[in-house]
Protein backbone atom coordinates (compact mmCIF):
# COMPACT_ATOMS: atom_id res chain seq x y z
CA UNK A 1 0.00 0.00 0.00
CA UNK A 2 2.86 2.41 0.76
CA UNK A 3 4.03 2.27 -2.87
CA UNK A 4 0.51 3.16 -4.08
CA UNK A 5 0.40 6.11 -1.72
CA UNK A 6 3.88 7.21 -2.82
CA UNK A 7 2.76 7.15 -6.45
CA UNK A 8 -0.04 9.61 -5.71
CA UNK A 9 1.92 12.13 -3.63
CA UNK A 10 1.84 14.95 -2.72
CA UNK A 11 -1.47 15.32 -0.87
CA UNK A 12 -2.74 18.75 0.09
CA UNK A 13 -5.71 17.35 2.03
CA UNK A 14 -6.61 13.88 3.32
CA UNK A 15 -10.09 13.07 4.61
CA UNK A 16 -10.53 10.27 7.13
CA UNK A 17 -14.27 9.83 7.37
CA UNK A 18 -14.67 7.84 10.57
CA UNK A 19 -13.93 4.38 11.94
CA UNK A 20 -10.17 4.81 12.00
CA UNK A 21 -10.12 1.72 14.22
CA UNK A 22 -12.20 -1.46 14.27
CA UNK A 23 -12.79 -1.64 18.02
CA UNK A 24 -12.53 -4.50 20.48
CA UNK A 25 -14.65 -6.89 18.39
CA UNK A 26 -16.79 -7.93 21.33
CA UNK A 27 -19.71 -9.11 19.16
CA UNK A 28 -17.53 -11.66 17.36
CA UNK A 29 -15.23 -12.41 20.29
CA UNK A 30 -12.49 -10.58 18.35
CA UNK A 31 -12.17 -13.58 16.00
CA UNK A 32 -12.19 -11.29 12.93
CA UNK A 33 -9.28 -9.12 14.10
CA UNK A 34 -5.53 -9.41 14.11
CA UNK A 35 -5.32 -6.80 16.89
CA UNK A 36 -8.20 -6.16 19.28
CA UNK A 37 -6.43 -3.63 21.52
CA UNK A 38 -7.95 -0.25 20.64
CA UNK A 39 -4.92 1.78 21.70
CA UNK A 40 -2.72 -0.33 19.43
CA UNK A 41 -5.24 0.13 16.62
CA UNK A 42 -5.14 3.89 17.26
CA UNK A 43 -1.35 3.86 16.91
CA UNK A 44 -1.63 1.95 13.62
CA UNK A 45 -4.21 4.46 12.34
CA UNK A 46 -1.95 7.34 13.37
CA UNK A 47 0.97 5.73 11.55
CA UNK A 48 -1.20 5.37 8.44
CA UNK A 49 -2.20 9.04 8.52
CA UNK A 50 1.46 9.91 8.94
CA UNK A 51 2.32 7.67 5.97
CA UNK A 52 -0.20 9.53 3.79
CA UNK A 53 1.61 12.72 4.74
CA UNK A 54 -1.04 15.26 3.74
CA UNK A 55 -0.52 18.93 4.54
CA UNK A 56 -3.99 18.99 6.14
CA UNK A 57 -5.92 16.10 7.71
CA UNK A 58 -9.68 16.19 8.21
CA UNK A 59 -11.05 13.62 10.66
CA UNK A 60 -14.70 12.76 11.10
CA UNK A 61 -15.83 10.71 14.10
CA UNK A 62 -17.00 7.18 13.37
CA UNK A 63 -19.33 4.68 15.00
CA UNK A 64 -19.12 4.19 18.75
CA UNK A 65 -19.08 0.40 18.40
CA UNK A 66 -15.77 0.66 16.56
CA UNK A 67 -14.19 3.76 18.06
CA UNK A 68 -15.37 3.63 21.69
CA UNK A 69 -18.75 4.28 23.24
CA UNK A 70 -17.53 5.46 26.65
CA UNK A 71 -14.33 6.93 25.21
CA UNK A 72 -13.14 8.20 21.84
CA UNK A 73 -10.10 6.36 20.50
CA UNK A 74 -10.07 8.39 17.28
CA UNK A 75 -9.03 11.35 19.40
CA UNK A 76 -5.55 9.77 19.61
CA UNK A 77 -5.08 10.49 15.90
CA UNK A 78 -6.88 13.83 16.06
CA UNK A 79 -4.61 15.03 18.86
CA UNK A 80 -1.49 13.82 17.09
CA UNK A 81 -2.28 15.81 13.93
CA UNK A 82 -3.96 18.81 15.54
CA UNK A 83 -7.22 17.96 13.79
CA UNK A 84 -10.65 18.74 15.17
CA UNK A 85 -12.72 15.55 15.48
CA UNK A 86 -16.34 16.27 14.54
CA UNK A 87 -19.35 14.18 13.55
CA UNK A 88 -20.05 16.22 10.41
CA UNK A 89 -18.40 18.98 8.52
CA UNK A 90 -18.69 21.16 5.42
CA UNK A 91 -15.25 21.84 3.98
CA UNK A 92 -14.07 23.81 0.98
CA UNK A 93 -11.14 22.47 -0.98
CA UNK A 94 -10.50 24.64 -4.01
CA UNK A 95 -13.77 24.88 -5.94
CA UNK A 96 -15.27 21.90 -4.11
CA UNK A 97 -17.66 22.18 -1.18
CA UNK A 98 -17.74 18.78 0.48
CA UNK A 99 -20.26 17.73 3.13
CA UNK A 100 -18.70 15.02 5.30
CA UNK A 101 -20.54 12.72 7.65
CA UNK A 102 -19.69 9.18 8.64
CA UNK A 103 -23.18 7.90 9.36
CA UNK A 104 -25.78 7.10 6.72
CA UNK A 105 -29.16 5.66 7.54
CA UNK A 106 -30.84 3.09 5.35
CA UNK A 107 -30.18 -0.23 7.01
CA UNK A 108 -29.07 -3.30 5.14
CA UNK A 109 -32.21 -3.78 3.06
CA UNK A 110 -31.53 -4.13 -0.67
CA UNK A 111 -31.18 -0.64 -2.07
CA UNK A 112 -31.62 0.92 1.37
CA UNK A 113 -28.26 2.64 1.47
CA UNK A 114 -28.59 3.92 -2.10
CA UNK A 115 -32.01 5.39 -1.34
CA UNK A 116 -30.62 6.94 1.86
CA UNK A 117 -27.83 8.55 -0.18
CA UNK A 118 -30.35 10.01 -2.64
CA UNK A 119 -32.39 11.22 0.32
CA UNK A 120 -29.35 13.07 1.68
CA UNK A 121 -28.98 14.81 -1.66
CA UNK A 122 -32.63 15.86 -1.57
CA UNK A 123 -32.28 17.12 2.01
CA UNK A 124 -29.31 19.29 1.02
CA UNK A 125 -31.30 20.71 -1.88
CA UNK A 126 -34.08 21.60 0.55
CA UNK A 127 -31.60 23.17 3.00
CA UNK A 128 -30.23 25.45 0.27
CA UNK A 129 -33.73 26.86 -0.17
CA UNK A 130 -33.39 28.11 3.42
CA UNK A 131 -29.97 29.67 2.93
CA UNK A 132 -27.50 26.84 3.55
CA UNK A 133 -24.59 26.58 1.16
CA UNK A 134 -25.05 23.68 -1.25
CA UNK A 135 -22.16 21.23 -1.36
CA UNK A 136 -20.91 19.82 -4.67
CA UNK A 137 -20.12 16.50 -3.05
CA UNK A 138 -21.51 14.47 -0.15
CA UNK A 139 -19.31 11.80 1.40
CA UNK A 140 -20.58 9.21 3.89
CA UNK A 141 -18.73 6.10 5.05
CA UNK A 142 -20.83 4.14 7.56
CA UNK A 143 -21.92 1.44 5.13
CA UNK A 144 -19.19 -1.08 4.40
CA UNK A 145 -19.64 -0.89 0.64
CA UNK A 146 -18.99 1.69 -2.07
CA UNK A 147 -21.95 3.60 -3.52
CA UNK A 148 -22.18 6.54 -5.91
CA UNK A 149 -24.99 8.66 -7.31
CA UNK A 150 -25.24 12.10 -8.85
CA UNK A 151 -27.60 14.62 -10.35
CA UNK A 152 -26.91 17.80 -12.29
CA UNK A 153 -26.02 19.75 -9.12
CA UNK A 154 -24.09 17.38 -6.86
CA UNK A 155 -22.59 13.95 -6.42
CA UNK A 156 -22.79 11.69 -3.38
CA UNK A 157 -20.80 8.65 -2.42
CA UNK A 158 -20.21 6.15 0.32
CA UNK A 159 -16.60 5.18 0.92
CA UNK A 160 -15.98 2.03 2.96
CA UNK A 161 -14.14 2.69 6.22
CA UNK A 162 -10.45 1.93 6.76
CA UNK A 163 -10.99 -0.89 9.22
Amino acid sequence: MASRIDALRPFDVAIFNGDLIDGDGRRSGATEQLISDRLEQSKIATNFIDLVGADRNILIAGTGYHTGEAEQFESVAADRFGAELRTRRLVEIGPLRIALRHHLSGGNAPGGSFIALQKQMALWMERTAYGDVRPNLLIHSHRHRYLFCENSLMAALVTPALQ
